[in-house]
């Protein structure tokens, strides 16, 4: 019987194991020579198009690889991609794979196809772009909490940035279930206080400016206590950047931060307040003034 070639055998050892026919016919077997190889038991079809060449544990990986291998022209997206980065998985997960082929009935059970007539530019290997991922494992997610939760793990770990995010959800935002990503991304999540000042900590990284103090304790005038977004301390005073989202438009909290910010004066401190959209669509303008504060 013929050998499987070193370096076929060397693939599929980075594959769970696991080759697709594709890949056995250009290793020079044809379809009779693999269909004798699983009638006597030496290998096992897992699919029509993925073959088990030897015995090996059945585990999250082995079932993301065959995903990738059933669908070769397809990619990876969702929680299914992320879990190449190193995102939380377990056996018998969703695995959700973009492809431009309509297929009703999966070969496996876990398995979800979404047909997409142009497929996210940049997809190279086994899954679409951090960010396409990102997003549409956030569309596909049950729960606002969820959706957060995908948005911070990514992020955190540097894998995307929140401008990315948005770039791609209003690129795609005729998919189903986009305005839940919208909604999601000016959310609270898990370990972060605000995705605005998520990505006021990143700018200040691209801009190399030195990574501030989050929410400060001090005192207003009044003696009642005030939690600054962002504050460095300096030797001859305190710079303070304050992030304004849109709930800093009503009038009430207007007159309630001017306060603030006439308090922080009176101790020495310079307040340096930040619009949001301002900060989305023009950091460049703010992260200079705060360079300057800091000089």
């Amino acid at each position: 019987m013929k050998h499987l070639p070193r370096e076929t055998a060397a693939l599929a050892s980075t594959q769970a194991g696991l080759l697709s026919r594709s890949q056995l016919s250009a290793a020079g077997f044809d379809s009779r020579n693999v269909a004798r190889r699983i009638e006597i038991g030496y290998w096992a079809a897992v699919t029509d198009r993925v073959v088990s060449i030897g015995p090996s544990i059945w585990n999250r990986e082995s079932e993301l690889w065959v995903a990738t291998l059933h669908y070769e022209t397809g990619y990876l997206t969702g929680r299914a991609a992320l879990e190449t980065l190193g995102f939380p998985g377990r056996v018998g997960d969703r695995i959700d794979v973009a492809h431009r082929e309509s297929r009703r009935n999966p070969p496996l059970p876990m398995l979800v196809l979404h047909q997409r007539a142009q497929l996210a530019p940049g997809a190279v290997g086994r899954s679409v772009p951090a960010a396409v991922a990102t997003v549409d494992a956030m569309r596909f997610d049950g729960s606002l909490r969820q959706r957060c939760f995908v948005a911070t793990w990514m992020i955190q770990r540097r894998y995307v940035e929140l401008d990315e995010l948005v770039e791609e959800c209003a690129r795609t935002n005729t998919i189903n279930g986009s305005h839940h990503v919208t909604k999601a991304l000016g959310e609270l999540s898990a370990g972060i206080d605000a995705m605005s000042e998520l990505m006021f900590d990143q700018l200040c990284r691209r801009h190399q400016i030195p990574t501030p103090s989050r929410q400060v304790r001090r005192l207003d005038s009044e003696g009642r206590p005030r939690y600054l977004d962002a504050a460095w301390e300096l030797p001859h005073r305190t710079v303070i950047a304050e992030i304004d989202g849109r709930g800093h438009l009503d009038y009430k909290v207007r007159l309630d931060d001017m306060f603030r910010d006439n308090s922080m004066a009176l101790q020495g401190s310079l307040t340096l307040r930040i619009p949001y959209l301002a900060l989305r669509f023009e950091p460049t303008r703010w992260m200079v003034q705060i360079r300057r504060a800091l000089s």
